[in-house]
């Protein structure tokens, strides 16, 4: 399913502020869950209401039997009681298949406000100067890769190998140099990418 908009959003958090993860979920006697969301209840205005979202312990499974969507991580479950929550409050699973914002999800799983910036639109040090210090500060990053060019294939190899999937949200890891280590949220195929790299392949950034 192609939520990496939420899940790079979980993941950052989860780097840079996890106990901002903590409480969102609460479980309950009965093995289920409540989640709180941050929702707009008038997607006209910026306004946010915190939200219970009542989420059983049951998860779609294909036909292997194993988690259809967000799977498990170190065993536990609380990535896939996330997704769960943010797909019911959404209308359900299929509301997540046609991608979203980092944006925005930022903010429904925090309830403060992120904002949206361009890559190209920085020079390399306004650029290297806003990344460094959402790191120093702890502050959730996720960067946005181009579309595919006439829609041709899902990712690019460049000359080192390295795969960037097109039409993909990352997460900021760290920064060495002038080397950008973004990291994938699906678990792989983390990138190292160098400036030219960062901005060819890569259109946006949304941070809280």
């Amino acid at each position: 399913m192609d939520d990496c908009f939420l899940l790079s959003s979980i993941a950052a958090l989860a780097k840079n502020a996890p106990n901002d993860i903590k409480k969102l979920i609460k479980e309950k006697s009965d093995g289920s869950y409540e989640v709180t969301l941050f929702l707009r209840k008038d997607p006209s205005t910026d306004k946010r209401t915190a939200t219970i979202i009542p989420v059983k312990n049951e998860f779609v499974r294909n036909e292997k039997k194993k988690a259809a969507y967000a799977g498990k991580g170190d065993n536990e479950l609380w990535v896939q009681v996330l997704e769960k929550a943010y797909a019911q409050a959404m209308g359900g699973y299929d509301a997540l298949l046609d991608g979203g914002s980092s944006l925005e999800t930022l903010q429904v799983l925090t309830g403060k406000t992120a904002t949206k910036g361009l890559v190209k639109k920085e020079n390399q040090k306004e650029l290297l100067q806003i990344f460094e210090e959402a790191l120093k500060n702890k502050t959730p990053l996720t960067l946005g890769s181009m579309d595919a060019p006439n829609n041709e294939n899902s990712h690019i190899i460049l000359n080192d190998g390295q795969k960037i999937y097109y039409d993909h949200f990352y997460y900021l890891d760290k920064i060495d140099g002038v080397i950008f280590y973004l990291k994938n949220p699906h678990g792989k195929e983390h990138l190292e990418l160098n400036w030219q790299n960062l901005c060819s392949y890569f259109i946006d950034y949304a941070k809280l």
